[in-house]
């Protein structure tokens, strides 16, 4: 019998073949053109497996911390203000998980179904609007395992994340001040959800400008000189809820991101670099963003890879997601008369990944 590990990936390459009949032309506001893009019913059916497996995912990694928070919460209402006064981080989340149970008690799966249904609404929104191939950038969130790495078990940070997601529209139309006010919500859920201020602005602009090159540079400056960027890192952070990171991950002995990991995420990021005075050309402003988005995440991956797994390489978490917007699109627009045959090489090595991921990482099948 198949693993739920398995059995989703064969639920969306089985909405895949039936999803022809399930696009609809539709006016985007962003590149004043008429695109077409999955049915909103259709999108959100494909993902509900997926909230179902949140849901019911038990004592899952850092779940096991998560439902023992959850039932050591209040009651009643009236319990809640005296809760919230001894909680020093994310308040927002707790709140939120407060009233959760409140209304609904220890049934801590309905907790997990509401966050996950949460993450996947914004997930799906932000794949429909922007990709060129729903499917297929939902295909590798499931088969790059992140639906295991965030939404079970980096569950309150992904709320940030799903959170920052609703900021993409203002940073695509330059509406800075909305983007954050959206950002410093998400921050209230997650604290490192701060790291995406700098990076919408540092993000602006064409592909591989000087900016994103100064990113890159940067990055093998810290790779180079890893113990002082260590030590800056741990005067940087102090007074945060990472304080102490450096220490913290060399006393657990992380020794960094695994460099496949690196490679998988870095790769939209590299074919861009080849192709990017053909991309330049094209001039769409979500594929801009989307590149210079996946060069951040580049960076901070390679940055994790020689630092810290655990506490570095889960900042990629706000980054990440842009580089399925990317893939898709390189592959629709940037392959010619193979793309066919590309198309189907990354679904194969996206597989062996997940594999690779869920049975020798994960031991999950």
């Amino acid at each position: 019998m198949f693993s739920k590990y398995v059995l989703i990936l064969l639920w969306i390459g089985f909405m895949a073949l039936i999803s022809r009949s399930q696009y609809r032309e539709e006016y985007d506001k962003l590149t004043s053109k008429y695109v077409w893009r999955v049915k909103p019913f259709f999108a959100f059916i494909i993902v509900i497996p997926i909230v179902w497996m949140a849901a019911n995912r038990g004592f899952f990694a850092d779940s096991s911390l998560y439902i023992r928070t959850y039932l050591s919460m209040p009651s009643i209402f009236d319990q809640i203000p005296r809760y919230m006064s001894n909680v020093k981080k994310d308040p927002a989340f707790y709140y939120v998980a407060s009233v959760i149970h409140v209304l609904f008690g220890n049934n801590y799966i309905i907790y997990f179904f509401l966050i996950a249904l949460f993450q996947m609404i914004c997930v799906s929104t932000y794949f429909r609007r922007y990709s060129t191939n729903y499917i297929f950038s939902l295909f590798l969130f499931v088969a790059s395992a992140d639906y295991i790495s965030f939404i079970f078990n980096g569950m309150r940070q992904f709320v940030a994340v799903a959170i920052c997601l609703l900021s993409t529209p203002f940073v695509l139309n330059k509406k800075y001040i909305k983007a954050i006010i959206v950002i410093l919500i998400a921050s209230t859920f997650h604290r490192s959800a701060l790291i995406m201020v700098p990076f919408i602005f540092i993000t602006q602009g064409e592909v591989w400008n000087k900016k994103t090159i100064l990113v890159l540079f940067a990055t093998v400056i810290a790779m180079v000189f890893t113990s002082s960027f260590t030590n800056t890192l741990d005067l940087a952070l102090e007074g945060t809820q990472y304080e102490n990171v450096v220490s913290d991950y060399t006393k657990w002995g992380d020794d960094g991101t695994n460099p496949i990991r690196v490679l998988v995420y870095s790769i939209p990021a590299i074919w861009s670099y080849f192709y990017r005075d053909k991309i330049r050309k094209y001039n769409d402003p979500v594929i801009t963003l989307a590149v210079n988005m996946s060069i951040v995440t580049m960076a901070v991956y390679l940055i994790s890879m020689v630092t810290s797994g655990l506490f570095i390489g889960r900042l990629p978490i706000y980054f990440c997601l842009f580089g399925y917007i990317l893939l898709p699109w390189e592959i629709e627009n940037l392959t010619g008369e193979s793309r066919e045959f590309i198309h189907f090489a990354a679904v194969f090595m996206y597989l062996l990944y997940y594999f690779f991921i869920m049975h020798f990482q994960n031991a999950l099948i």
